[in-house]
């Protein structure tokens, strides 16, 4: 698990790296054409993105070690998507509501709620990316904010 608090430089491609990438292939945040990769095919597509992006990851034969070993070129946390700052210039306090993060971060929506049985729920007094009422974000009904990508949605779903 290459992160900036494990202290170990290099992991192995074979050994470290696919084995996580294997477990956790369906929480990554993967564009839709390499998620959908086959199994025999993601140890060459990985390879190539590693290869490929030289500026963010550095292989062990840069070091003069294993050339199936890589790193992190620059051991720190990427920075936050841009879509989640925009949101940053919504005053504190004021309701959350489809129509402010549809101004503020075109690219993000609410994530629909699952269905419930109208005699349970009444649907026009909570929020809904489909309720044509101007809902808002409440703390007894929270939802998550997505990107609007439906690959995403998707995934988040189930």
């Amino acid at each position: 698990r290459p992160t900036t608090l494990i202290s170990i430089m290099y992991f192995d491609l074979d050994n470290v790296i696919m084995p996580y990438i294997m477990d956790n292939w369906h929480a990554l945040q993967l564009p839709e054409k390499m998620w959908r990769t086959p199994v025999n095919e993601r140890r060459e597509k990985i390879l190539t993105a590693l290869t490929s992006s030289r500026k963010r990851f550095k292989c062990g034969r840069e070091m003069k070690k294993r050339a199936t070993i890589w790193g992190l070129r620059l051991r720190r946390p990427p920075p936050p998507p841009m879509q989640l700052s925009a949101l940053e210039q919504i005053k504190k306090g004021e309701p959350l509501t489809d129509d402010l993060v549809q101004q503020h971060a075109p690219r993000l929506r609410f994530l629909p709620r699952a269905p419930t049985p109208k005699s349970v729920v009444d649907d026009s007094s909570q929020p809904s990316s489909s309720n044509p009422v101007k809902c808002s974000y409440k703390s007894n009904h929270q939802r998550m904010i997505v990107p609007v990508d439906g690959h995403w949605l998707n995934l988040m779903m189930g």
